[in-house]
């Protein structure tokens, strides 16, 4: 059934086309031209919309990450910095490793007073973002406010696991806070025994929120760690949650850019959706589709008018012949173009003329011909015909005896 429909669905579009009129014919191929171009045009503008949109959005977004990139690694290279020079510091080892007892030495011990208590408020003071500096040790020692805390307090929390089980300076955020622990060792005894764990906490107004708030809405910011686990945002948003569960295929639908934070265990994440390019593309398809469909109907009037300027005078000399072929040699028809018809219309003119003349000239020829040919007949016939009846007359004269007619008619007939 499918190869009949091929074999005969062209030759009947090519039958049909073939029967149109020249006009039909001229309209719709410029119409099938006009339309195809048109939408062709369309089609590579829309494309070429699709890619240099796509191109300055990469732009951006290169731009947009770098900048993000850039400061996550300032500030994390910053604290990171902040939190070296406290578990280094050897006046805390020295306050640490003597010891103190609220109960032997008074209300206020010397030491702690005067040295590790400022060293804490200095840096607050310094680094208005730092909301919490506190120090979780196994030392059997009195707790200090929130500077100085028993590790019993938060032993079982997953972040102070995980500095336990690996030094290094590790970042979380939980609930909104932004911080960071590390293993304290006293690296100023030969033993280097472990003091406790560092936990420093970012207030609300953190790095990373502040970042967040810098870019546009039409992108997705994500941290993760090296696990895959989402750090930032804690409460992962339906677009975010979107992103996750498309998995290895997000290229698909989004651009990515993804890089490791120097200072942390996170890869950054920004994403745009591509739908946010072919929205903005869509506007450029409409505008384009609008234009082409009024230069196609401009286009097609401007076809309608030549397409009747040429059949007019086409359908006049086609007049004109069926007037000549019914045998009315006297028309009237000429043209002042230039172009094909008007030659023909011309020629056509002067075949008319050229036959017109030849006719009447065969016509009088054949009318002289006749004439000279029933003189000649009659030169013919006239002797004849006198002969027949002077014969005649004589039988009857001699069928009555009557000599002398006959002699008489047959003087005439010789």
């Amino acid at each position: 059934m499918i190869i009949f429909m091929k074999k005969d669905f062209f030759p009947s579009i090519k039958k049909w086309y073939l029967n149109l009129s020249i006009k039909h014919k001229y309209m719709s191929a410029y119409i099938l031209v006009v339309t195809s171009s048109l939408m062709i045009l369309g089609f590579y503008s829309y494309s070429q919309s699709i890619r240099a949109l796509t191109n300055n959005t990469k732009q951006n977004m290169d731009y947009t990450f770098d900048n993000i990139l850039s400061e996550i690694n300032h500030n994390l290279e910053y604290y990171n910095g902040t939190v070296m020079s406290f578990i280094t510091n050897s006046a805390i080892f020295n306050v640490l490793r003597t010891g103190y007892n609220r109960e032997r030495d008074g209300l206020m011990w010397k030491n702690m007073d005067d040295i590790y208590i400022p060293i804490v408020a200095s840096i607050k003071d310094n680094n208005k973002e730092i909301e919490r500096i506190t120090l979780y040790t196994n030392y059997s020692l009195p707790e200090v406010g929130s500077a100085f805390l028993q590790s019993s307090r938060v032993k079982d929390t997953e972040w102070y696991r995980k500095a336990n089980e690996e030094f290094g300076i590790h970042w979380f955020y939980e609930n909104g806070i932004l911080f960071n622990a590390c293993s304290m060792y006293n690296i100023w005894n030969i033993n280097a025994d472990r003091i406790g764990v560092l936990y420093m906490s970012l207030g609300a107004n953190s790095f990373l929120t502040s970042i967040n708030d810098k870019i546009t809405s039409d992108y997705i910011l994500s941290i993760s760690d090296s696990k895959g686990n989402i750090v930032y945002p804690e409460n992962i948003s339906e677009p975010l949650q979107k992103i996750l569960d498309i998995g290895d295929n997000i290229e698909n639908d989004y651009l990515v850019k993804s890089a490791k934070a120097d200072g942390a265990d996170w890869v950054v994440n920004l994403y745009i959706p591509k739908a946010k390019i072919t929205a903005e593309a869509k506007e450029i398809l409409y505008a384009t589709l609008l234009l082409s469909i009024g230069g196609i109907v401009l286009l097609s009037f401007i076809g309608i008018y030549v397409s009747k300027a040429m059949t007019n005078r086409i359908e006049s000399l086609l007049q004109c012949m069926k007037m000549v072929e019914s045998g009315n040699m006297n028309i009237d028809i000429s043209s002042n173009y230039g172009d094909e018809i008007g030659q023909i219309t011309n020629r056509f003119a002067e075949m008319v003329k050229k036959l017109d003349v030849t006719i009447n000239d065969l016509y009088k020829a054949k009318i002289a011909e006749q004439k000279q040919e029933l003189r000649i007949l009659q030169a013919q016939i006239n002797p004849h015909f006198l002969y027949n009846v002077l014969s005649t007359i004589n039988w009857k004269a001699m069928e009555m005896d009557n000599f002398e007619v006959s002699y008489m008619v047959e003087l005439l007939s010789t």
